[in-house]
């Protein structure tokens, strides 16, 4: 772990974490629309069983974990398992050849997609219920143009990636 000699906070690892397992599901298909389009979609779940995350306690509302580190520490971040999680969400992605339909753009293509995203976990603690997973991306969209050479000996790429903003919540811990 870290502990901040000049910072408030400290980063532990818990000593008796379990293997964290999952079951995961996708669905997904791809396919040509017309000429030069194609597109594809996916969906999934996954479903864990001691879920690894980080919980993030105050000495003021947690003392008691408080007992092995120094005074001067009044954040801790602890990795730990939670007892259930899962993961879902989804994707959507178009390819356009658009040397499909303008002849002096032969090996160029845009590109869009789109993905959502869900998670959240929860510990057997009594009065424990499930809370948001703050790892996980909400929302993701990507545009690109490429040109590909027609001998395929070189190509290039210009890809922008945009994430949703997510505001932390205490996804494992306590406040």
């Amino acid at each position: 772990g870290y502990m901040g000699t000049s910072s408030p906070y400290a980063i532990l690892s818990d000593p008796n974490l379990k293997t964290e397992t999952s079951d995961n599901y996708e669905l997904g298909l791809k396919g040509r629309l017309v000429d030069g389009v194609t597109i594809s979609a996916a969906a999934f779940y996954s479903d864990y069983k001691n879920f690894i995350a980080n919980g993030y306690y105050r000495r003021t509302s947690n003392p008691q974990m408080f007992t092995s580190v120094p005074s001067n520490i009044s954040i801790l971040y602890l990795t730990e398992n939670r007892d259930k999680g899962y993961i879902y969400g989804g994707e959507l992605s178009a390819k356009f050849d658009l040397g499909t339909w303008f002849n002096n753009a032969k090996g160029f293509s845009a590109r869009l997609a789109y993905g959502y995203a869900e998670g959240a976990s929860k510990s057997s603690a009594t009065g424990d219920s499930y809370v948001d997973l703050d790892s996980v991306t909400p929302q993701k969209a990507v545009v690109g143009l490429a040109y590909d050479d027609p001998s395929s000996l070189y190509g290039a790429a210009l890809t922008a990636t945009f994430n949703k903003g997510k505001t932390a919540s205490y996804a494992a811990g306590r406040k």
